[in-house]
């Protein structure tokens, strides 16, 4: 017999009854962001909730460089990680119109 999967649903419990509520329905708001609508089948509670990616644990294999995530510090200690534990995208550009290396905003006030 072939086992059927569902879709896992997040495990957030009512505030109001405490009952674990269902998602209705999803979207994804940006890279990081999923916005769900969900509801309660206790006490007929429902919202509208974020689901957000804030941390990196493990490297990607595959990085998007438009993606800029901080290192958890658990994940940083964990040496069961494979890959190198630093950002894959952390080359930052020169920056422009700074050939010359310019004095303290006091010190220019000071002697003008």
């Amino acid at each position: 017999m072939k086992r059927v999967q569902r879709p896992r649903n997040i495990g957030i419990g009512c505030p109001h009854c405490s009952n674990r509520m269902i998602t209705r329905t999803s979207e994804q708001v940006t890279s990081t962001v999923r916005e769900t609508r969900m509801a309660c089948d206790g006490c007929g509670f429902s919202c509208v909730a974020q689901l957000s990616i804030i941390l990196t644990v493990r490297a990607s294999e595959r990085p998007n460089p438009d993606i800029r995530l901080p290192f958890s510090s658990k994940g940083l200690a964990d040496p069961r990680h494979r890959s190198p534990l630093r950002p894959a995208n952390d080359i930052a550009p020169a920056p422009a119109n700074d050939d010359a290396v310019l004095p303290p905003a006091a010190a220019t006030i000071a002697s003008g």
